[in-house]
């Protein structure tokens, strides 16, 4: 008789086992893979900053009805700063010089985003902690800016690690794949993206009497620091600014997360990986700021009228008054988020005939049906450059499609922070809807929209 060894037994027991493991698995095939829903069901999680969701506009698009550098603050005239109670002019170096010369070239940006997060209902009950009602599926931090330089010489090392300057040209061309993991079947309506910093430089500090604080021509930009990933960077942090509402006395932060509860975020059972996307309105959207600084009797130079001239989202829905000191740090509300999904095997797309529009227009749309009256205040669902002619990846479906255009500025002439009257000067966000119809979109298929089916004019 022929005899085992004790580990060729075990070898057959195992491939014997393994054997009728894949009898079972393949007892009911139907030409699929027996774990397929787990192994297909992925999320792409592309995050962007720019109010288009294809074809965004080149960086500091102009056209005859907009100004030729970055828009301005309606406080910043081009020979003063109104509302002040002496005059910030005359005395070279000069703040309305310094804040009427910032270029879309010039800007540099520094945004480090903590984590992004989904949610169902619209609060976290008392009785779920934070990991019970978000849903942490994208929880690594991301680092972007324009430069690895920093103030004391030494490098943004983690940010350079990220390839943080290239992951911030994504981010305004088309977007940057943010690590994340898949979630389950459902319908989410909440998602909050936790910025950690969001700093901008050119910035700089003026005396009263219009002249740089504490330095000159070649130093006023250092006189301006701000903290990014533990380091200090010639940069203003814009973040801070923009956590509170402009005119509120108590309320959560705006930016820790920047956040949206009305969202239909769908993931279905199906084979086909999903794209989730996310749009932050950033990009061509900035604009020039002039704000107070508290009086600072230690330095005489320093009257009540010394400020800080930074770049910022625009002030489209308040207004911001040089001498208002109870409301200096806030703006928060006028940075916008939406966030779509759609499957790219499955998705259509709406392609404008006849013409493009006007340079700093858009063509937008929304799910069929959706209030979006101007003023507009939201994110549309998907928009593209009015330059362009085409609106992609769209789940099949009907949409109400829309011209938008940019005609208006936030005047106010009574209540700080609100918008009581309004004039027909752009400041970089597009309110004003001018609806082209509504159309149906299908798989693997391009709707044709005729141009001249939309409003003649903004209105």
């Amino acid at each position: 008789m022929k005899k085992f060894h004790h580990s060729q037994s075990l070898r057959q027991i195992k491939g014997g086992f393994f054997s009728l493991l894949l009898l079972v698995a393949f007892a009911n095939c139907t030409g699929e893979l027996p774990l397929s829903d787990l192994i297909n069901n992925t999320i792409t999680l592309k995050v962007m900053g720019t109010y288009e969701s294809n074809n965004p506009y080149a960086l500091g698009f102009t056209d005859a009805n907009l100004p030729a550098n970055i828009r301005k603050d309606d406080v910043i005239t081009a020979g003063a700063i109104t509302g002040t109670n002496v005059t910030l002019t005359g005395a070279p170096p000069d703040v309305v010089a310094f804040a009427n010369a910032i270029k879309p070239s010039d800007l540099q940006y520094y945004i480090d985003i903590a984590e992004i997060r989904l949610a169902k209902g619209q609060g976290k009950s008392s009785s779920q902690t934070i990991a019970d009602y978000w849903s942490q599926f994208a929880i690594d931090r991301q680092l972007m800016c324009s430069d690895y330089a920093t103030a004391d010489g030494r490098s943004l090392a983690n940010c350079r690690d990220q390839n943080g300057i290239g992951r911030l040209s994504e981010f305004f061309n088309g977007g940057f794949t943010y690590p994340a993991v898949d979630v389950p079947f459902d319908t989410f309506n909440h998602m909050g993206i936790y910025f950690r910093r969001f700093a901008v430089s050119p910035g700089a500090r003026f005396n009263g009497d219009g002249t740089y604080y504490n330095g000159t021509d070649t130093t006023a930009k250092q006189a301006v620091t701000a903290a990014f990933d533990n380091r200090t960077i010639y940069a203003f942090d814009v973040e801070s600014y923009l956590q509170n509402p402009y005119g509120a006395t108590s309320t959560e932060p705006l930016m820790f997360p920047l956040q949206r509860k009305d969202l239909s975020l769908r993931i279905m059972h199906d084979k086909e990986p999903y794209v989730m996307e996310v749009r932050i309105a950033i990009h061509n959207m900035m604009m020039v700021h002039i704000a107070q600084i508290t009086n600072n009797a230690g330095t005489p130079a320093d009257s009540t009228n010394g400020s800080f001239v930074y770049t910022a989202p625009p002030d489209w829905n308040v207004d911001h008054k040089f001498n208002d000191l109870t409301n200096l740090n806030r703006m928060g509300g006028s940075m916008l988020m939406t966030a779509r999904t759609y499957q790219p095997a499955k998705v259509g797309s709406i392609n404008i005939t006849g013409g493009t529009a006007t340079s700093g227009e858009y063509f937008a749309v929304m799910p069929a049906g959706t209030a979006y009256a101007t003023p507009v205040s939201v994110l549309p669902h998907a928009a593209t450059a009015g330059t362009n002619t085409t609106i992609t990846n769209l789940q099949p479906g009907s949409y109400d499609v829309y011209r938008m255009c940019d005609k208006r500025r936030c005047l106010t002439t009574s209540t700080a922070g609100t918008c009581d009257a309004t004039d027909t000067t752009a400041d970089g966000f597009p309110e004003t809807a001018a609806p082209c119809g509504t159309y149906v979109v299908y798989s693997g298929t391009s709707t044709p929209v005729a141009i001249g089916s939309c409003s003649a004019a903004c209105p």
